[in-house]
């Protein structure tokens, strides 16, 4: 399910490259062809015309493609922003559902449908984002980013940390993902 997203964006590039409307074989395929024409009478206006006209169309479908490009670009930071929006409140979620579990002292006494709940927020995260989850003696769950428990904790006890994406400027297909350590210090407070 996490690649699903990028699934998505790539067939549409696939399907804009290879389109025969709008894609670039056909479009070089009749500027090579003006290019023959334009070389067997070089003196002809008609050739020379035609030649321009292919080559126009030729840049024309590259800025075609430049702008399903960029479209594609603006559909994948929209779409990262909205699983970072979902991630975070999943996050918010389970350390909500923790506080509520740290009243009692062991698992066997919470309420099923807390822990029912518990459970449904990490699937739900966990389909997001790989997670690790390790559910505490008085049924918390304390969320680890990645495959083990080795690392910063998502969410420990009542306390979920923020993730935000940052898009780098300079790399137009990098996004960075912070784990923005100041709001475990200030929801602490």
């Amino acid at each position: 399910e996490a690649e699903s997203g990028l699934l998505k964006e790539l067939q549409a590039l696939q399907d804009a490259i290879g389109s025969s409307e709008v894609g670039l074989h056909g479009a070089f395929q009749d500027f090579f062809d003006g290019a023959r024409e334009l070389e067997a009478a070089p003196a002809s206006a008609g050739a020379r015309a035609g030649f321009l006209a292919k080559a126009e169309g030729l840049a024309a479908r590259f800025r075609g493609l430049a702008g399903t490009a960029t479209n594609l670009d603006n559909g994948t930071r929209a779409q990262i922003d909205q699983a970072v929006r979902e991630s975070n409140t999943r996050l918010s979620e389970i350390a909500a559902l923790n506080k509520q579990l740290l009243r009692k002292g062991s698992a066997s006494e919470q309420p099923m449908q807390l822990l029912d709940q518990r459970d449904n927020a990490i699937r739900e995260l966990s389909n997001r984002l790989g997670v690790t989850a390790v559910i505490g003696d008085n049924g918390t769950a304390t969320i680890y980013a990645g495959e083990s428990a080795s690392g910063v904790a998502l969410v420990e006890n009542g306390v979920a940390r923020t993730i935000t994406a940052s898009f780098d400027s300079y790399d137009l297909g990098k996004a960075d993902f912070v784990l923005d350590a100041a709001s475990r210090r200030s929801e602490e407070r």
